[in-house]
């Protein structure tokens, strides 16, 4: 009995902690918010007038998940103590790829293509931004890329 007490404060505690392994903060005008990504900051006048497609899941092979699991993974890095949303993550409902930033760059016979995605609102505020980076070698046409995706924090 004592020992089934102390496992579940144990677990209670270990839930806590990794819900704020990231920060977020309130809202500020949309004009202000720069999301820092690693090859580009994103301002204002990237994600409110450029065309944006909705995306739905990070891959769209056998394997596939949603963009929600996937912020829910990367706010419980413990490792990011960085601003990295608006809001709260509850509040996140649309993911779009900001399609014009979108760029490829060949090195050492890989290709990485990076791109942008914008985490919404049902305001339509942007609350936050990810990036994805998928690297193929110059050799291998037949597999899918791989993908590295993070997110950026908040310049204010």
């Amino acid at each position: 009995m004592r020992f089934s007490i102390i496992a579940i404060i144990f677990q209670s505690a270990s839930i806590f902690l990794t819900a704020l392994a990231v920060r977020t903060m309130e809202h500020i005008p949309e004009e202000r918010k720069i999301f820092r990504c690693h090859k580009r900051d994103i301002t204002f006048r990237d994600f409110s007038w450029v065309l944006r497609e909705e995306t739905r899941t990070v891959a769209d092979d056998r394997i596939s998940w949603s963009w929600t699991s996937q912020l829910s993974d990367l706010m419980a890095d413990s490792r990011n103590r960085n601003v990295v949303l608006f809001g709260k993550k509850s509040e996140v409902t649309k993911f779009y790829i900001l399609e014009s930033l979108t760029t490829t760059e060949t090195s050492d016979d890989y290709t990485h293509t990076y791109e942008y995605i914008m985490l919404v609102d049902e305001h339509d505020r942007a609350c936050g931004a990810m990036m994805r980076v998928m690297t193929r070698a110059g050799y291998d046409s037949f597999n899918l890329p791989s993908q590295n995706i993070s997110l950026c924090y908040m310049e204010y």
